[in-house]
Parts: C-alpha cells; sequence; structure tokens
C-alpha cells in the first residue's frame, strides 16, 4: 500500500520585508558615517589631545649623588697650581654651569700650589631643589671647610650655579663627659667579655668562636694588638650589652685606650652576640 506524500510549499516573504532587507547595508554605512562625523566634531571641538606631563625626577631626601658631586668639586676647586692654571679649568670642567667662571672665582698668588689629600661630606641642608653640601677638606695647607651649592632639576641633572663658601667646622661641646653607667658585678660576664676582647684584638678567631653565640657575626681586625689591661666594664642597655674600655699595644709599641660595646646573652652561661659593630653594616648589632 503506497502512503501519499505531501507536496511541499514553496517559501514566501512579504514585498515590505524584502525591501526592508535590501536597505540593510545601506542603513549599517550611514549610522557608520553619522558615528565617525561626531568622533570628528568632537575632536574638533576638544581641539588636540594634552601632551603627556614632563617626567619630573624628585631627589631623595638624602641625595647621594649630589653629595657626591659636591665633594669631588671641592677636591678639584681647592686643588691647584698657580703655574698650572689650564689643568686646574680642566679638572673643574665636568662641575661649573653658565653661572660660574671657568676658574670657579678662585686665582691663586703668583707661585702659590696647594694639593688636596682627602675630602668627606660633613652634612647637608635641603631647601627646595637647592642643597648646601658642606665638604671638610684636608690640604697641604691646612683643614678647609667648603660649602657647595648644588641644585638638582626636574630632570635629574646636577648643576652648581654660583659660587661655594669658605666656612668654619662643627659645632662641638667642649663640656660633653660620657654617660654615668652602672658597674657590671657578674664575675663570669666580665670573664666572658675580657677573653673574647683579648682574642678578638689578637684575631685569634679559633679560640674567639667559643665565646661567640651561634648568630655573632665578627669581623676580625686587620692589625692585630695586644690586651694589656682592662680598665673599666660598665652595662650600656642593662642585660643585654656592655661597654669594656682596655688598654692594647701594637707591634711597634705604641699604646691605645679603646672602648668597645658588646652585645651579650644569657643561656647556659654568658655568650657574645657582637664586637662593636655589624659587619655586615645593615643597620643594627
Amino acid at each position: 500500500m503506497s502512503v501519499p506524500q505531501a507536496r511541499s510549499r514553496p517559501a514566501t516573504r512579504s514585498l515590505r520585508a524584502t525591501r526592508l532587507h535590501a536597505r540593510i547595508p545601506r542603513i549599517v554605512a550611514a549610522l557608520l558615517a553619522a558615528v565617525l562625523s561626531l568622533a570628528g566634531l568632537r575632536a574638533i571641538v576638544a581641539g588636540p589631545p594634552a601632551p603627556p606631563p614632563a617626567r619630573t625626577i624628585v631627589a631623595p631626601a638624602g641625595d647621594q649623588g649630589a653629595t657626591s658631586f659636591a665633594e669631588a668639586f671641592a677636591r678639584a676647586y681647592l686643588s691647584f697650581d698657580a703655574d698650572d692654571p689650564e689643568a686646574r679649568v680642566r679638572a673643574l670642567a665636568p662641575f661649573v654651569s653658565a653661572g660660574l667662571d671657568e676658574d670657579a672665582g678662585v686665582r691663586p698668588g703668583d707661585g702659590v700650589r696647594q694639593r688636596v689629600d682627602w675630602t668627606a661630606v660633613l652634612g647637608e641642608r635641603r631647601d627646595g631643589d637647592r642643597r648646601l653640601v658642606t665638604v671638610m677638606a684636608q690640604t697641604d695647607g691646612g683643614t678647609v671647610y667648603l660649602s657647595v651649592p648644588v641644585v638638582r632639576d626636574g630632570r635629574g641633572f646636577l648643576a652648581i650655579a654660583a659660587p661655594p663658601a669658605l666656612v668654619g667646622p662643627p659645632a662641638i661641646d667642649r663640656e660633653r663627659t660620657a654617660p654615668a653607667e652602672e658597674r657590671v658585678e657578674d664575675a663570669a660576664l666580665a670573664e666572658v667579655a675580657g677573653r673574647a676582647l683579648e682574642n678578638y684584638l689578637a684575631a685569634n678567631q679559633s679560640n674567639l668562636l667559643a665565646d661567640l653565640s651561634p648568630d655573632a657575626v665578627v669581623s676580625l681586625p686587620g692589625r692585630p694588638l695586644t690586651l694589656d689591661r682592662v680598665d673599666d666594664l660598665t652595662w650600656v642597655t642593662p642585660g643585654r650589652r656592655i661597654a669594656v674600655q682596655v688598654d692594647a699595644s701594637d707591634d711597634r709599641s705604641t699604646s691605645w685606650t679603646l672602648r668597645y660595646e658588646l652585645d651579650v646573652l644569657h643561656r647556659d652561661r654568658w655568650y657574645v652576640r657582637s664586637l662593636q659593630v655589624d659587619p655586615t653594616f645593615r643597620g643594627g648589632s
């Protein structure tokens, strides 16, 4: 028995839908053109984009670059030879700016020479982008203190745009005495401290290790000394840190009075945790 098959009906679409479908590409193009026109109008009204802000470098509170620059300038500034002025001009060239003469304002007298043996930065005073760096210089003519004005601009560039000043030494309190400290009465602690210092000064590492705590870091002095006598032993911080004043001598029979501060720790007995300094120089002991 045969089953009659249904006859498929052709799909139909209204004339209105056909016309709308044909217009879609033109509608999309018109919308895109309108969006682009609005974006262009906005750019014209707003103007060109603002340039990125200039990069500003803020100098740190302790600007080692500026202080080193001032120290190097001081060495060149205080070194001169009246018979060879060009050598000094060449030495100053990396430091002077348009605000300074090429000789930085120093004109040595006839036949005058001066040599700088060493320099050290004593401190600085900050005023905005300017620093007054005080440099101590030991010359063959005596000690000189020089205040150098250093400027670091927004780009980070350094400059010395004005002459330096010759100034006096740091203020010193000549009436100051050592603070009163409680004497150490613990005989066992005194014995450990004296023995540790004796081995430390003699650079005897193997014997010194016996009195050090496991976490101690100690760097032995490069010039051995002989401990002659322990003069005084006091508490700097009770129970934790002591001071030991000693008399010592070197291989040339020169006598030294020295004071060492030791961090100490009591477990089964007294141990030394540090001797005067932290040789890692991390800011503690």
